[in-house]
């Protein structure tokens, strides 16, 4: 793992521990596990791009997400996912799983809105008969977002372990999810 991504990770978690005594007037420890559990999804991994020669690339993926409220202002989940990328002429499809973390900064909330630091580990494999098995790398996304720790959210991520010379499931190290946790 690069050192500047583990200076990251080792930053969300620090960031996380300072802010969580900031939390929401609803008390989650009050709550019972059901009640702390939500279920949701949306579109995970969009990113478009250009991979030279005039040719683009594009990549979108759609799953289910399990969280968990942790804090009054983190919530941590695991997710399902697949993934389809375009590259050019070629495309190709993958499966994988995701572990993530959000850290609510109610701080923003009068003048902002809810804003929230989204930490998430990727794994992917491919599930065509061509590429099967093939190994991608580990996408490993930090960045912010938008929305409400139940409902509707926006995030805004960068793949820290993005190489253009792997191949990443994304295809670009700027992705954008759209979802959140509902019931």
């Amino acid at each position: 793992m690069k050192m500047n991504t583990l200076f990251s990770i080792l930053f969300f978690l620090g960031s996380c521990f300072l802010l969580q005594a900031q939390g929401y007037e609803e008390d989650v420890n009050r709550l019972s596990t059901r009640e702390r559990i939500y279920f949701g999804g949306g579109l995970t991994g969009l990113s478009i791009g250009s991979i030279g020669s005039g040719s683009t690339s594009f990549s979108i993926g759609l799953g289910p997400q399990l969280g968990y409220l942790l804090t009054n202002s983190s919530v941590v989940g695991l997710g399902a996912n697949y993934q389809y990328n375009s590259f050019g002429s070629s495309s190709i499809s993958l499966l994988g799983g995701s572990v993530f973390a959000k850290q609510y900064l109610p701080v923003f909330n009068e003048r902002i809105g809810e804003l929230y630091l989204h930490f998430q580990i990727d794994k992917y494999s491919a599930i065509s008969n061509v590429s099967f098995g093939q190994k991608y790398s580990t996408p490993i996304l930090l960045g912010i977002g938008r929305g409400s720790r139940i409902g509707p959210n926006i995030s805004i991520l960068y793949d820290l372990n993005y190489s253009v010379g792997d191949l990443s499931p994304h295809g670009r190290a700027l992705v954008v999810q759209l979802g959140g946790l509902f019931f």
